[in-house]
């Protein structure tokens, strides 16, 4: 399964917390379902000193 959650600008941190968990569970109605990612703009999280 390929996913990109949420729209807001976490993504850095809630994949640190994913990686490390023992467990990543997601629940999603079926209208966030789509053919293709990529077709919603995403945030760009830059993190100048590469922490």
């Amino acid at each position: 399964m390929q996913m990109i959650k949420g729209g807001g600008a976490a993504l850095t941190r809630e994949k640190i917390i994913a990686s490390v968990a023992e467990k990543f569970i997601c629940i999603a109605d079926a209208s966030k379902q789509v053919d293709i990612l990529g077709k919603f703009p995403l945030p760009v999280e830059v993190y100048p000193d590469g922490t």
